[in-house]
């Protein structure tokens, strides 16, 4: 008896081991594969933020461009949004403001008479090609775009399109950011290059959304911080929704009291803008005409190319046309 039943419980045995050895292959593999991915995913480097000290073992390609500060933190804020915090340090931003009003002030790029250039707004703008600005202007955003592209390439797809130009944008006074829009007009450059934007001066919240109808990520850009987008990020959505003040560094704010109109007590809030825009070289002196308003504007150029009485006679036409069609309006309220 017991030999039979010895005999029956090895051939189920065998039969239960032969049922379960194609569970038992797949779990192994499974466990290896896992194994194999996570490995993989421990040796790769983080997506979403890179230090300076690993954004600068990378090769610098070229020797006159500027070490970032070690407190660089490179943060994604969205595929293609990279956010630069603590970019450079105390004495980079000092040494950055001061060819900027070089640029600005002493050569009266930002001025027009005795005033900024921009006197509604209470701001002094340049656009002008890179060299033209100073000679550190381009190595500093190549220093930028390669920290940058060490937390996401894909904010900077085309990494040898350098920046041809340059806007300066002095704020004077802190009450006004900048409206929503796209930079993608004439003299914003064609290419997915990076736009690569630099704070000096008072804090600011800059905002971005892809959509009209997206929540906006905000950003808090305090002095010496950037911000870069390019590649499928290009074209987003972007303004500068609020400037604190009394947040700009007290050295700042001594450097430019007295040199160039301010904010109380010296503080202001300056953004070096960076885009790859060579389809417009040579023409960085038409493009002036972009800090009045598009009426404004609309009158210059008439003048210039048909007179000024044809200017006149043109403006007044758009003015009933505007008065026309708001009567027309008011007369479908019921």
């Amino acid at each position: 008896m017991l030999p039979a039943l010895s005999s029956e419980l090895l051939m189920a045995a065998l039969e239960l081991s032969a049922a379960l050895l194609p569970a038992l292959c797949v779990l192994a593999s499974l466990v290896a594969l896992f194994l194999v991915r996570r490995k993989r995913r421990n040796a790769a480097p983080s997506d979403t933020s890179n230090s300076a000290a690993e954004q600068s073992a990378a090769p610098r390609t070229n020797p006159d461009e500027p070490a970032l500060s070690p407190r660089c933190d490179a943060r994604v804020l969205m595929p293609g949004v990279v956010l630069l915090k603590g970019a450079l340090d105390a004495d980079a931003q000092l040494d950055v403001l001061r060819w900027c009003l070089a640029y600005g002030v002493d050569g009266k790029r930002w001025l027009d008479g005795d005033g900024l250039n921009a006197p509604r707004q209470g701001r002094g703008r340049s656009y002008d090609a890179v060299g033209r600005v100073d000679a550190r202007a381009g190595p500093l955003c190549e220093a930028l775009r390669r920290a940058a592209r060490a937390a996401d390439g894909r904010a900077d797809p085309l990494g040898g399109a350098a920046a041809t130009h340059v806007l300066l944008l002095w704020y004077a006074r802190l009450e006004r950011g900048l409206g929503w829009h796209r930079d993608d007009g004439k003299w914003d450059g064609a290419s997915l290059a990076p736009v690569v934007s630099l704070s000096l001066g008072c804090s600011c919240d800059f905002s971005l959304k892809a959509n009209p109808s997206d929540a906006p990520v905000v950003a808090r850009l305090d002095s010496g911080d950037a911000i870069l987008f390019g590649g499928p990020a290009r074209s987003v959505m972007h303004a500068v929704t609020n400037i604190t003040p009394g947040t700009c560094p007290p050295a700042l704010a001594a450097a430019a009291l007295g040199r160039v109109e301010t904010a109380r007590g010296g503080e202001f809030r300056l953004n070096l803008t960076w885009r790859h825009a060579p389809e417009i070289a040579g023409l960085e002196a038409e493009e002036r005409f972009h800090i009045f308003g598009g009426g404004t504007r609309q009158f210059l150029d008439a003048a210039r190319d048909r007179g000024l009485a044809a200017a006149r006679a043109e403006a007044n036409e758009r003015r009933r046309a505007r008065r026309a069609r708001r009567v027309e309006r008011k007369s479908r309220i019921p």
